[in-house]
């Protein structure tokens, strides 16, 4: 019997929210394999001259889609695939090589202080991740019908090829600095090339400006709080680069991962929930689908990070090695704030299905913003300890903010009055 046919027996929210949450689980499983394969061989600062390069390079290509994709995600049930994906395309096209230049000359600066092979690399990763844009819009317009099966199979599949790839490195003995790199680069462009195949997010001549212009609407109000979010979950990493050394910074990147432990679960539940939410026919049976995921939820995150906290003492050194028994004190720091974070991702999903992202990107912006005014000086201060509190007491503002947004009354229109549902949304 198949995995489909498994699942059809149960109820369609718990199908898709085993779907997404698993997958998600289970491909950050994936990363208690490669973790400790690359801090073994890089060691403390070849750890983090490979963050150096992709945390950076991931944070400019996510702010690079400006939220189209989950704009594809809202409209997918009202606006043709080839109109939202060529949309897609054309944004990356006009916005985001010129953003790539820009940026550019001033990478060797930046890397003043980490390996000299990372530049190249960098501006590399800065190029690969032009095609986030589209291929994330085709992905999510997946997601927007209801296809949770090949949505989550298309979105993994960058990460279950770079971890077969560490592995193999691995074995034969030639896991490096540089071909760590190289796998991650082919196999997220890889990836892209696969989606767009599979799914049909070539660029095509359907480009219609009014279908652009209803994408920008929503978009920009995501693209706020996809900032932020930046902000709140890459800004202490893309600081530290400067402010810290590379060992520090690879010390603190461990910490952010094995925190990090309930946050499949719960990005993955939020990807679920949102296509039911947005599909419910009330604002009671949106809170009812909501504060049943927030329970289900709650448990699970909590539970897995009092097993973190637990076992931190132990599984860190025997999976990465003694050098990295520096990560123990942040890790205990920051699962307080991934929990937060969980349920507040949950949360902005409910908001963003009523036509709200306004809302949820104002939770994610007060949050960026206690990131932005501390963590210069808490990393000045107390170094990767200062950024652990500065992250875990944004996260926490994040949850507080959301919490309150979401039991403001709001009726959202049918989901065929596009025109109305962005003048509605654009004033909450």
């Amino acid at each position: 019997m198949g995995l489909r046919q498994r699942l059809t027996g149960l109820d369609p929210q718990q199908r898709d929210t085993l779907l997404s949450s698993g997958s998600s689980f289970f491909v950050y499983g994936l990363s208690l394999i490669t973790g400790p394969l690359l801090g073994r061989a890089l060691d403390t600062s070849g750890r983090g001259d490979l963050a150096a390069v992709l945390v950076p390079t991931q944070l400019f290509a996510w702010l690079a889609t400006f939220g189209i994709p989950a704009a594809t995600a809202y409209y997918a049930r009202t606006s043709s695939r080839r109109q939202l994906n060529t949309s897609a395309w054309f944004f990356t096209v006009v916005f985001g090589l010129p953003a790539v230049a820009v940026i550019w000359p001033f990478v060797p600066r930046f890397l003043n202080d980490q390996d000299p092979i990372t530049i190249g690399w960098f501006r590399a990763f800065l190029l690969s991740g032009l095609l986030i844009l589209p291929h994330y819009s085709c992905l999510d317009y997946l997601r927007g019908r209801g296809d949770n099966l090949h949505y989550n199979a298309l979105r993994h599949l960058s990460l279950l090829a770079n971890t077969a790839g560490v592995i193999i490195l691995a074995v034969r003995g030639s896991l490096t600095l540089t071909s760590a790199l190289q796998t991650a680069f082919f196999c997220n462009v890889g990836g892209a090339v696969i989606a767009f195949a599979f799914s049909g997010g070539w660029p095509s001549r359907e480009f219609s400006y009014r279908t652009f212009k209803l994408q920008l609407d929503y978009g920009w109000r995501v693209a706020l709080g996809q900032a932020a979010q930046m902000a709140l979950g890459r800004l202490d990493q893309f600081v530290m680069v400067a402010m810290v050394d590379s060992s520090e910074l690879g010390l603190y990147v461990v910490a952010v991962t094995a925190a990090g432990v309930s946050g499949a679960i719960g990005s993955g539940m939020a990807l679920a929930v949102f296509p039911h939410l947005r599909a419910a026919p009330d604002d009671a049976t949106r809170k009812a689908t909501l504060r049943r995921g927030l329970r289900w939820l709650t448990l699970a995150s909590v539970g897995l990070a009092v097993l973190a906290a637990a076992n931190a003492s132990w599984v860190i050194p025997w999976l990465f090695g003694t050098e990295f028994r520096g990560s123990i004190t942040p890790l205990y720091i920051l699962l307080p704030g991934q929990v937060c974070y969980d349920l507040a991702n949950l949360i902005s999903a409910a908001l963003q299905a009523e036509g709200r992202p306004g809302a949820s990107s104002r939770g994610l912006t007060l949050a960026a913003a206690v990131t932005v005014v501390f963590i210069g000086f808490a990393v000045s201060r107390y170094g990767i300890v200062g950024a652990a509190l500065v992250t875990t007491a944004s996260q926490a503002a994040y949850l507080v903010y959301v919490a309150v947004a979401v039991r403001r009354p709001f009726t959202a229109p049918p989901l065929g009055d596009d025109l109305e549902i962005v003048a509605q949304a654009l004033t909450h």
